[in-house]
């Protein structure tokens, strides 16, 4: 008897919800909401809406709601900076992402959702999310099938019993093809280190970079920067490479490049 595939926004559902809701990264109660003028609140609160629905519309694609949340950020951009000729020189291009009152970790907490959607449209529906909230350290993600239940655990307790995780990291901002590369490898490293003794998989998002377009267009050669990639993995120590699980790039478009672990055994 074969597993129906499960359906989004299934366990994702609360999280979507949560992000405009009290403390969540676009609720009204977040710190780094709370202090924006009374304008720029209400247009959160508006997009937010918008990048709820879209989220936990099954029939929408992810990039949609990253449409949205880019929105965001650029009505949140001061409109005498916006005005400046430098700045509009840079915004030619899709990939960069001008300072806005939109603070970073509300952004890229919307962008986990965002994420999390991509994947699972991709057929990657094996990623979950963490289940224990707490103060200790929280990867973003459970592996379906590959952790402990979280009955009976505290935040701790759950971490400790878990032997694989996973988790995401944005790597934005970089204007050259050289500066991505060593971007997305300083990302896969980085989320090694921080969970020491565990197997990690690692989903770097990577669809913010200028590098990425040339004359306003996205460029053809990405196959380029992710072989250039997966060779700087290969080239690791073997002890690091062992404990990783699995890399999900996220480009442009939501587009996943997937590489497991015998891509640089």
């Amino acid at each position: 008897m074969t597993t129906a595939t499960p359906a989004w926004p299934g366990p994702w559902s609360s999280e979507i919800n949560d992000i405009v809701k009290g403390n969540g990264a676009l609720g009204p109660e977040n710190g780094m909401v709370k202090k924006l003028s009374t304008e720029q609140r209400a247009t959160i609160t508006e997009r937010g809406k918008e990048l709820v629905a879209s989220l936990l519309d099954p029939g929408v694609l992810a990039p949609e709601a990253k449409r949205i949340l880019i929105r965001l950020h650029l009505d949140l951009i001061d409109a005498a900076a916006a005005q400046k000729p430098a700045i509009q020189k840079l915004m030619e291009n899709p990939g960069y992402r001008p300072p806005s009152a939109l603070h970073g970790t509300c952004y890229n907490a919307a962008l986990e959702l965002i994420v999390a959607k991509a994947l699972w449209q991709t057929g990657h529906t094996e990623i979950l999310p963490w289940p224990v909230e707490g103060t200790a350290a929280k990867p973003d993600f459970v592996i379906d099938g590959r952790h402990p239940s979280p009955t009976g655990h505290d935040d701790k307790s759950f971490y400790a019993a878990c032997t694989v995780v996973a988790d995401t990291l944005k790597v934005g901002g970089c204007k050259t093809v050289q500066d991505l590369v060593t971007g997305l490898v300083n990302g896969v490293t980085n989320k090694l280190g921080t969970y020491q003794g565990k197997t990690v998989g690692v989903v770097l998002e990577a669809a913010d970079n200028p590098c990425l377009y040339e004359d306003g267009e996205l460029r053809t050669d990405d196959e380029d920067i992710i072989d250039a990639f997966q060779a700087r993995i290969e080239g690791l120590d073997a002890g690091i490479r062992q404990r990783l699980l699995f890399v999900h790039v996220v480009l442009p478009g939501a587009a996943v490049v997937t590489m497991d672990e015998t891509a640089w055994q």
